[in-house]
């Protein structure tokens, strides 16, 4: 017997830098050696004996912990044109300080309701969840004449995830959690 949804609408949730559900949003995206953004999936399957009837806005959470994500600081060389004091253009090698931003992020996804297949026992507010852990090594920004640490190096401006559901290749039903996390490079302090 093969499961189909009831139709279940897919959701999209933003969250804003404090954390908070807000409207939809348009957000830059780097398109250069730099990457503002941080993507992620998981998926949560219903577990027997339950439906996930709908995709529940006020159910659907996104919770990062950024606890194991660093900053460090890698020196390029690069070619560069320079005026000389004597009215003519030098081209040098100079040292830019690459702020590559490494570590992990773990993620917990969920959404509901999820009701129980025969009347329910208490009434409830049950979820399916999922988890991940996204290892990161990109460069976030550039900066000149730092020396390690570069701490902060980067503050959250937003957060995106799309809720969709679908049947698994075992007929079961899942929920699929596709989501972007967005950065804004905010400077080095040496400690």
């Amino acid at each position: 017997m093969e499961k189909k949804f009831k139709n279940i609408s897919e959701c999209t949730v933003f969250y804003n830098n404090k954390g908070e559900k807000v409207k939809p949003f348009e957000i830059d995206i780097r398109q250069d050696e730099c990457q503002n953004f941080i993507d992620f999936c998981c998926i949560a399957d219903v577990p027997d004996g339950f439906t996930l009837e709908t995709i529940d806005p006020v159910l659907t959470d996104i919770c990062p912990d950024f606890s194991a994500l660093k900053c460090c600081l890698e020196t390029q060389k690069i070619e560069t044109t320079v005026n000389s004091p004597c009215d003519e253009e030098l081209t040098c090698l100079v040292d830019l300080q690459a702020v590559r931003l490494v570590g992990c992020v773990r993620i917990t996804a969920n959404t509901g309701p999820l009701i129980p297949n025969q009347t329910p026992f208490l009434e409830n507010n049950c979820t399916v969840n999922c988890g991940t852990t996204v290892c990161v090594d990109q460069i976030l920004a550039f900066t000149c004449d730092q020396t390690p640490p570069c701490v902060p190096c980067y503050k959250v401006i937003a957060l995106a995830a799309f809720f969709v559901p679908f049947i698994d290749e075992c007929g079961r039903e899942a929920v699929r959690v596709d989501g972007r996390i967005f950065l804004d490079f905010i400077g080095c302090d040496e400690e």
